[in-house]
C-alpha cells in the first residue's frame, strides 16, 4: 500500500475512534495498551461504589433509636423517681396518668409498651386529655386518686438516637413543674441523660 493510501486509511480510523466517546487508558497487558471507553468507565466505577453505599445504609439501620415505647417508659420511670421517690418503701403503688401536649393519640401498642414496663411497680393510665386526669371539684384541682399527671411531647417513630423532650409533671394548679428531658438510646434500653427544669413564662 502507498505512503499516501497508509495516512488516509489512519485519518479514517481515528475519527471512526472519536465517534465512538472519549478512550480512556486503564493498563497494559504483554506490552499492549489496552483502553476502555468512557461509558465503561462510568459503569465500572458506579459498581465499585456500590458496597460503600451499602456499608453506610447498613450503619445507619443498625443505629439505636428512641423509640416511642421506650421513650415513654424511660419518661415515667424518671417522673415517678422524682415525684415519688420513696415509692418503693410504700404499699400503695403510685399512680400515673399520661397524655401528650398536642393531644396526638399514643398507639395502642406503645401503650402496651409502657405498661409492661412499669410492671407492678406503677398504675399506669393514658388519657386523651389532661382534664380526664383531674378532680374538677377538687379546691386546687388535684389529679385523681392522689395521682401524677405527666404532659408528655409527641415522640416521633423515626426518632434518632437522642431526643428532646417537654414534660411537665403535675400534681395540682400548685404543684407542678416544666422540665425539658434528654432521652438517648444505648441498644434497647432509653435512659434520660439531662434533665433541665423550665422556668414559667411571666404573665
Amino acid at each position: 500500500m502507498c505512503a499516501a493510501a497508509t495516512h488516509h486509511r489512519r485519518q479514517i480510523e481515528t475519527r471512526s475512534a472519536s465517534s465512538r466517546g472519549t478512550v480512556a487508558m486503564i493498563g497494559t497487558r504483554d506490552g499492549q495498551t489496552e483502553h476502555m471507553g468512557s461509558g465503561r468507565r462510568c459503569r465500572a466505577l458506579a459498581l465499585a461504589a456500590l458496597p460503600l453505599v451499602a456499608l453506610v445504609a447498613c450503619h445507619s439501620d443498625t443505629e439505636p433509636r428512641v423509640k416511642p415505647g421506650t421513650g415513654y417508659s424511660a419518661v415515667v420511670a424518671w417522673a415517678v423517681a422524682k415525684q415519688f421517690p420513696d415509692a418503693s418503701a410504700n404499699s400503695e403503688k403510685p399512680l400515673v396518668f399520661i397524655t401528650t401536649s398536642d393531644g396526638s393519640a399514643i398507639s395502642a401498642t406503645t401503650q402496651a409498651k409502657v405498661i409492661r414496663d412499669a410492671g407492678d411497680a406503677i398504675k399506669i393510665n393514658f388519657v386523651d386529655r389532661r382534664e380526664d386526669a383531674i378532680d374538677a371539684q377538687d379546691p386546687v384541682e388535684a389529679v385523681k386518686d392522689d395521682g401524677l399527671l405527666v404532659t408528655v411531647g409527641p415522640i416521633a417513630s423515626d426518632a434518632r438516637s437522642s431526643v428532646e423532650v417537654p414534660v411537665q409533671l403535675y400534681t395540682n394548679y400548685v404543684e407542678n413543674s416544666t422540665w425539658k428531658l434528654l432521652l438517648v438510646a444505648d441498644g434497647d434500653t432509653v435512659s434520660v441523660t439531662q434533665a433541665e427544669e423550665q422556668t414559667p413564662a411571666p404573665t
